[in-house]
């Protein structure tokens, strides 16, 4: 890997070290991740020219001797990143709520901004999915059902908003807890979509993920947000992203399904969540009514 490095990048790389995605390394005293993608170079271009118009700190894209970002090694494909703030800044929902950057020109490849479509199709997937390998997975059989209530839910949700023509921004395809800007600021993960989904996937990843005893009442009270994005919100919330990553990690990857139990052990807990949240955000904007949370 060194010596690809020196060929490709003109980099001596120190430290060199395998992660899950690829490779991280140190010139001197920067840091650098080396990582495998599966974006187009013309999608990463699109982003470039994106985050140049825009004060961020999203990691910069580092193009190699033939003048592209992407390099092909043993038949995979990699993108060089060069981190412009420390790895392991943790962003709370301020951060995520002050992070806007808005998409006049949206490139199709990123926009998932089709909720009802894209979900429906997730739920179709993973029912096929699981009546073909969940024979062994009663965790799994006994809880699934649930899981794809909710998501029907979130799909009738969404299609009952009036109006959904909110603007989009950059947005990530997932959030996690903590929320680390070396995850947060790899641009290789962005997308495009409405500016609930960050804060939504946040709200959920801190539910389920953080030790901390905090009033998640305060925390939803922190959102300015208009009528429109206010509903959306609930459309996440609803949506059970977190299970379904999940239930996908176990049924391709061989893990355990125990890993479901910590979202299982609550659902009582977070269905209080949600209508507490329900409860706020109808004091800020007209909310769609969900009777199984009155």
């Amino acid at each position: 890997m060194k010596n690809i490095l020196i060929y490709n990048y003109g980099l001596n790389a120190d430290d060199i070290i395998k992660t899950t995605d690829g490779y991280r390394f140190y010139e001197g005293y920067q840091l650098f991740f080396f990582n495998k993608t599966i974006l187009k170079e013309d999608t990463i271009n699109y982003i470039v020219e994106l985050l140049k118009k825009h004060q961020n700190n999203y990691f910069k894209f580092i193009i190699n001797r033939e003048g592209k970002y992407l390099s092909k090694i043993e038949n995979e494909t990699f993108v060089l990143l060069k981190p412009l703030v420390s790895e392991n800044i943790e962003l709370n929902l301020r951060d995520i709520i002050n992070n806007n950057i808005n998409v006049t020109q949206k490139l199709s490849e990123l926009d998932r901004s089709s909720w009802s479509n894209l979900w429906s199709k997730k739920v179709d997937y993973l029912e096929y999915q699981v009546s073909e390998l969940a024979v062994d997975y009663p965790i799994i059989k006994s809880s699934f059902s649930y899981y794809v209530g909710l998501a029907e839910n979130a799909i009738e949700y969404f299609n009952a908003i009036d109006n959904k023509s909110q603007n989009l921004v950059l947005s990530h395809k997932r959030i996690f807890y903590p929320n680390v800007s070396k995850n947060y600021y790899n641009p290789a993960t962005i997308i495009i979509d409405y500016r609930v989904r960050d804060i939504g996937e946040y709200l959920k990843c801190y539910f389920f993920n953080s030790d901390e005893t905090i009033n998640f009442n305060d925390l939803i009270k922190e959102l300015e947000l208009n009528n429109d994005e206010y509903n959306l919100l609930i459309a996440r919330l609803l949506y059970p992203s977190y299970y379904f990553d999940e239930l996908s990690d176990i049924l391709e990857h061989k893990k355990s399904e125990d890993n479901l139990l910590k979202y299982i052990d609550k659902i009582k807990d977070y269905e209080r969540f949600l209508k507490d949240t329900l409860n706020i955000l109808s004091k800020k904007a007209a909310i769609i009514k969900i009777d199984w949370l009155l």
